[in-house]
């Protein structure tokens, strides 16, 4: 126990002279460092040094920071420090308030560590209403579930940019990200979300779900439009059957929607009618034993531009010839690597 407290107190005190002396870990080699930018990659730090005055982006990546408490960000506290990326520290846990005295950080990068949600919360909690955080990305690390108050005390205003993709996310409550106040950008790619329950949020620009687990296409529009300007929505690489549009045609500033590698096998008349600003269309690489069938009229959306539908199975006999009647406003139709199937014979 005392060995314990004389090692805090020397690491201290370590800190403390760093500080009086006025060297930093550019000046002293321990990191590299450029105009504006430090380089702090595998050299066994157990701490974020002290840097000059100027330096405003800092890599400290492939260290050691099992647990963040206030000390460790001591040296960078009330600094103009902008970008801080903490990828590949081993990071299991996040003090409260950490970050708070970090008003500065735009971009923070806690990726490919060992993260679960509790921590997640003590770094909402840290940033205070004054902060200039925008983008935050958690991708990489082993958060297993978004519980409700997660965000409620986030107290910034600034657009958010969240990346939880590549976790162990199975449920996905799109209401628990409403302390977000303005949330524009959620990827939630690559987890193994089987599960949508739809929720509000006014901001939202872009929403990816990509590479999960999901089987129905999500009601997104069960009570109203819950994203009023939501511009993308990635639903690629799950294993979606069906294409229902009351779905999703309440989302009226939709422009982009990505269903590739699911597994598509009708595209029925006027699947995509009613959707008003919906532009880009992609259905390519269905997985589906059958062939892909697709009705008379099922592009009738005079909004569509660019049409992708690559790397299906077509044969000639499921492709109505009408198909395409009513997409007036089409400038790209993409079937190339298409795999046409002679009709079959009974």
């Amino acid at each position: 126990m005392a060995e314990g407290r004389n090692m805090l107190f020397v690491f201290i005190l370590v800190l403390c002279w760093t500080s009086g002396t006025g060297q930093d870990a550019c000046s002293t080699g321990l990191c590299q460092c450029k105009p504006r930018v430090a380089y702090c990659i595998h050299t066994n730090l157990t701490y974020i040094p002290k840097f000059p005055p100027g330096i405003r982006v800092i890599y400290f990546k492939y260290n050691y920071l099992p647990h963040i408490s206030p000390t460790t960000v001591l040296n960078i506290s009330n600094t103009g420090v902008s970008h801080l990326f903490l990828n590949e520290n081993e990071i299991q846990y996040i003090d409260e308030n950490v970050f708070q005295n970090l008003s500065r950080i735009y971009h923070l990068d806690l990726s490919y560590n060992r993260l679960i949600s509790d921590s997640l919360r003590n770094v909402f909690s840290s940033f205070q209403r004054n902060s200039e955080l925008s983008i935050i990305d958690a991708k990489h690390n082993r958060l297993k579930d978004i519980p409700p108050d997660v965000f409620e005390d986030f107290k910034s205003s600034k657009r958010i940019s969240l990346d939880l993709s590549h976790n162990e996310i199975q449920l996905l409550n799109i209401s628990s990200f409403n302390g977000i106040q303005k949330l524009v950008l959620l990827d939630v790619s690559h987890n193994e979300i089987a599960t949508v329950i739809t929720g509000f949020n006014q901001h939202l620009q872009s929403i990816s779900l990509e590479n999960n687990n999901l089987f129905d296409l999500p009601d997104f529009c069960k009570y109203g439009n819950p994203f009023p300007e939501l511009i993308r929505m990635y639903l690629q690489t799950n294993r979606i059957v069906n294409i229902v549009p009351e779905y999703l045609n309440c989302l009226e500033s939709l422009e982009s929607l990505y269903l590739d590698a699911n597994s598509i096998s009708l595209l029925k008349t006027d699947n995509f009618y009613s959707f008003k600003s919906l532009s880009f269309l992609t259905i390519s690489k269905q997985s589906g034993v059958s062939p892909l069938y697709i009705q008379e009229r099922a592009f009738n959306n005079s909004k569509i531009q660019y049409l992708n539908l690559l790397r299906n199975q077509l044969m000639t006999n499921t492709i109505n010839e009408h198909s395409f009647d009513g997409c007036d406003g089409l400038e790209k139709l993409d079937l190339s690597q298409k795999i046409f199937l002679k009709k079959r014979k009974n």
